[in-house]
């Protein structure tokens, strides 16, 4: 009697027991590994979408670098006096002075005022308030310049 490829041997088929169990074991193990795949899957698509956004975000980056520096190169020709100098003559039609007056300005500063708020004045020491070393210090120092 032929054998079917699709038959199974009765000799395998009394290895395998059979009770309902089995088949519950299966379904679980079935269910287990589907969600298993499900959340392998669901994190890799997350991984790839937080891949992508990343992507997006460092051109944007380069996007805004390249910006910058138009800018700052418009800053710095708007700004060349040469530039100026052209637009002066050429399209307000201004010439160059013929004569140049100088001008005085009187100095109406504080002393110090031009340094911050830091005063360049030592401030005065109080006199009671040197300890006694300080004045025999003071009687014998012009003793030593002299010498």
């Amino acid at each position: 009697m032929p054998v079917s490829p699709m038959s199974v041997p009765k000799s395998l088929l009394g290895r395998f027991p059979r009770h309902r169990s089995l088949s519950a074991i299966l379904n679980i193990s079935a269910a287990i590994l589907g969600m298993t795949s499900l959340m392998l899957m669901v994190q890799i698509s997350g991984v790839a979408s937080m891949a992508y956004e990343v992507q997006r975000l460092e051109d944007l980056r380069l996007n805004w670098q390249e910006n910058n520096y138009r800018v700052e190169a418009e800053m710095a020709y708007l700004q060349s006096l040469a530039r100026i100098e052209a637009e002066a003559t050429t399209r307000l039609k201004m010439a160059p002075a013929k004569e140049t007056i100088p001008v005085l300005v009187a100095s109406t500063l504080q002393p110090g005022a031009g340094t911050g708020g830091k005063s360049t004045n030592p401030i005065p020491k109080a006199n009671n308030a040197d300890p006694w070393w300080q004045a025999i210090l003071d009687l014998v120092s012009p003793l030593w310049s002299k010498s």
